[in-house]
């Protein structure tokens, strides 16, 4: 990765772990066993951050940092999963992700009846291939790291 302050990779996962959205730029197209091991990962840390809280602090996970980039991550009340890979510097974004939930996500994919969600809430959630859901992740990631 050349840029420290870049968007790499943007996943949206259902309350079960499936994957319904994924977009990235900059680097080359994953397979379903990456999205998977995506999920678990951010699951694994999820639950184990509180653990290591002290009392009286509930200690939820946001991120996390490596040498080559940076892990944002979001629940909405509702259960579905953002996940945002960014450069190193990039600022936490946790309400840059809730403000996105609410302003982006609600209105083209909840309350679009072009969505359609399976009778069977057991069933896995339709990947979004909505193209102006699309253009909305595009223009909402690329302004929280130009942010000033």
């Amino acid at each position: 990765m050349n840029s420290t302050n870049q968007i790499i990779a943007f996943y949206i996962y259902d309350k079960n772990g499936n994957n319904m959205f994924y977009r990235e730029w900059n680097r080359e197209k994953r397979d379903q066993y990456h999205f998977k091991n995506t999920y678990n990962i951010v699951s694994v840390l999820k639950t184990t951050c509180p653990m290591f809280s002290p009392p009286q602090k509930e200690g939820l996970f946001e991120s996390f940092v490596t040498q080559q980039y940076k892990l944002h991550f979001y629940e909405s009340p509702t259960r579905y999963s953002f996940i945002v890979l960014t450069g190193v510097k990039v600022a936490t974004l946790s309400q840059q992700m809730s403000n996105f939930y609410r302003e982006v996500f609600v209105p083209y994919v909840i309350r679009n009846p072009a969505y359609k969600f399976p009778k069977d809430f057991a069933e896995p959630l339709p990947v979004i291939n909505s193209e102006k859901f699309g253009e909305a992740v595009d223009s909402s990631v690329f302004q929280w790291v130009n942010r000033k």
